[in-house]
């Protein structure tokens, strides 16, 4: 395929995936991370790349928010929430960092293709994401892109879509965003 044709195939599959989620879909998981005292974050692979990216937009937006799988991360208990994307809801390492991090008192809050998962029938809170993940099972937007593209990709948008949002309900505006943006680069 050229250029041309794998940028309209991917954006076709992007809207598809978008067009089937509503406010519905994240309303609890932006309720979630407004009241949460602290927010950890983890994902697996290219996921965790875009979970990486929400990580930062969350600090930006004020919240105490951590990578963590970073040595500076802190503990997660009561009033917290670990925050995981796991697209096809499987990884057992995700699964059992989301277990200690629930014993330990947080609201696990998952993205995840496949709610009905080992990740979402743990979750406090899921956040269907209907496309199309590595090894995924489910009514999900299906693709011609490799592997787990399609949901990897969705994530990054969902979490930038999530941070407007999220601007919006904690009545911030740019710049109290750019505000704690970084200042020596």
């Amino acid at each position: 395929m050229s250029f041309r044709e794998c940028a309209n195939l991917e954006l076709k599959e992007l809207q598809e995936v978008l067009d089937r989620m509503s406010d519905k879909d994240i309303e609890p998981l932006m309720d979630a991370v407004i009241s949460a005292k602290k927010v950890v974050c983890y994902g697996a692979g290219r996921e965790g790349l875009g979970l990486k990216f929400f990580v930062m937009r969350l600090m930006h937006l004020g919240k105490d928010a951590h990578w963590g799988m970073e040595d500076t991360a802190p503990n997660v208990g009561e009033g917290d929430v670990f925050f995981v994307s796991c697209g096809p809801g499987f990884y057992s390492h995700v699964v059992y960092l989301a277990e200690l991090a629930k014993k330990a008192g947080a609201k696990v809050v998952t993205v995840t293709a496949d709610p009905d998962s080992d990740i979402g029938r743990i979750s406090d809170v899921v956040c269907w994401l209907p496309a199309m993940a590595w090894r995924a099972k489910g009514d999900l937007v299906q693709t011609k892109q490799l592997m787990g593209n399609l949901y990897e990709q969705s994530a990054v948008l969902l979490f930038d879509i999530i941070s407007q949002e999220l601007k919006v309900k904690m009545n911030l505006t740019d710049e109290d965003m750019e505000k704690r943006h970084r200042n020596y680069e």
